[in-house]
């Protein structure tokens, strides 16, 4: 399992190095406002994007969503009407009088398809091990979308280079793995495809209440504050999401695959260790983070100033953040959805209620409101999903996170170097452990041979 996840991060890696790159390149032509057009005109419309493919492909993975073909006939048509039902949400922004804001939501709008499409075709090349191919697709798509936003950007096209860049990343993807793939699959049968109605609507709202925490605190953070915060708001959580991507989606897709070959505490047993070794490296880059992202500040525009302290308060909450798709999985191959959709209604309630906090002004007092909203409902989250494990790796997990995170948090206030340096120890810390326990059971293991 672990090579599928690293396998795929590879892929991860280099689209999510590009689109860093991408989001800074950009930055030399577009202004936070321009990102803060565009992060409003998505918030609005993931309310349908959360819906794209209903969580049909979690079915898929977890075994029981029937064929492929299915998934595919009955996901298209979901999809189209969710972007017909896209423009008329769309209309709003345009009986607003916000122009701009309104064209860049149609243009998500008709995305939504391609990113169905796009999220069905990747999970087909996770189930059947293609992972080669989704790489390779993952790749292609970073760089068609680099290179149009760019160009786009250069010629003064503002905030439309994030969206036309944004669409024509989830076409090459999808035509790429599609093309390469499509002949692998197996036709599936009548006796496949009788799924219950009531799995197929969990499914649904599992998949809408995964998506909505990522975009409820733009969603509420466009009604109080400025598109200038806004916008530096959005390029800061993006650059953290861009690392936690790195992982998690593979982290996300790789663990509900394997999840549903396992049984009993042997789930939750692979789901802690599972846990502990991410969200400790996660803790590292974390910590990296605070350390050297300070070194950039001359480098910027004074328009651009904020976004660093914005970056490494966000970048406390990653660890926790990380845990965030392995306890989706472990639930989901439990059978749990509705515990699943629950925590992630309290978590999309809560980023709310802590945007509001853009009310002030201040990006910095909104990053951390979020960071610490995050962390306390990761860690929150995790205790409750993994109650049937031993408390003491459970503390294992939780200290090293929570400890860290708060070091990078006050990396701000107190000797960087010195906070940065302990953050990292406790990253370390974590991995070092469950590489001992690792090392422990394989020691007994061949003593009993």
């Amino acid at each position: 399992m672990l090579r599928g996840i690293l396998g795929l991060s590879v892929g991860t890696v280099v689209t999510r190095a590009l689109a860093a790159v991408s989001q800074l390149l950009l930055a030399i032509w577009l202004a936070p406002a321009d990102f803060g057009a565009w992060a409003a005109a998505t918030s609005l419309i993931s309310l349908l994007t959360g819906l794209a493919n209903f969580g049909e492909v979690n079915g898929y993975l977890s075994g029981k969503g029937g064929s492929y073909d299915r998934v595919k006939r009955v996901t298209r048509r979901q999809n189209s009407l969710l972007a017909l039902l896209g423009l008329g949400l769309a209309a709003i922004y345009f009986v607003r009088g916000e122009q701009e804001v309104g064209w860049l939501a149609v243009i998500v709008t008709l995305t939504i398809p391609l990113v169905g499409d796009a999220e069905r075709m990747y999970s087909t090349g996770v189930k059947i091990r293609a992972y080669g191919t989704v790489v390779s697709a993952q790749a292609a798509a970073a760089l068609v979308k680099i290179g149009v936003g760019v160009l786009i950007a250069a010629l003064g096209g503002g905030s439309f280079s994030l969206a036309v860049s944004t669409l024509l990343f989830y076409l090459v993807m999808d035509v790429f793995v599609t093309s390469a793939i499509r002949n692998r699959m197996e036709p599936g049968g009548p006796e496949l495809d009788n799924i219950d109605r009531r799995d197929r609507f969990k499914w649904a709202v599992n998949s809408l209440f995964i998506t909505l925490p990522l975009q409820a605190g733009f969603l509420v953070a466009q009604f109080v504050t400025s598109a200038h915060v806004l916008g530096l708001y959005y390029f800061a959580y993006q650059v953290t999401t861009g690392i936690s991507g790195l992982i998690s989606v593979p982290l996300s897709r790789v663990t509900l695959s394997r999840f549903a070959e396992l049984a009993g505490t042997h789930r939750g047993r692979e789901a802690r260790r599972i846990a502990t070794i991410f969200g400790g490296a996660t803790l590292l880059a974390a910590a990296a983070m605070a350390l050297v992202l300070p070194e950039l500040r001359p480098f910027l525009g004074s328009t651009w100033i904020d976004a660093v302290p914005a970056v490494i308060l966000l970048s406390a909450s990653l660890p926790a953040r990380m845990m965030t798709p392995v306890m989706d999985a472990l639930q989901q191959s439990r059978d749990r959805w509705w515990q699943s959709t629950g925590f992630n209604a309290v978590d999309a309630a809560g980023t709310a209620a802590a945007a509001l906090t853009a009310a002030t002004g201040d990006v910095l007092i909104l990053a951390a409101s979020l960071s610490v909203w995050k962390i306390a409902l990761g860690l929150t989250r995790m205790w409750v999903v993994l109650r049937d494990q031993p408390v003491g790796p459970r503390i294992a997990l939780t200290v090293p996170v929570s400890v860290g995170a708060l070091l990078v948090m006050s990396s701000q206030f107190i000797p960087r170097d010195a906070a940065a340096i302990a953050a990292m120890s406790a990253g370390l810390l974590s991995v070092v452990w469950v590489a001992t326990q690792f090392g422990k059971r394989s020691t007994g293991a061949a003593s009993e041979s």
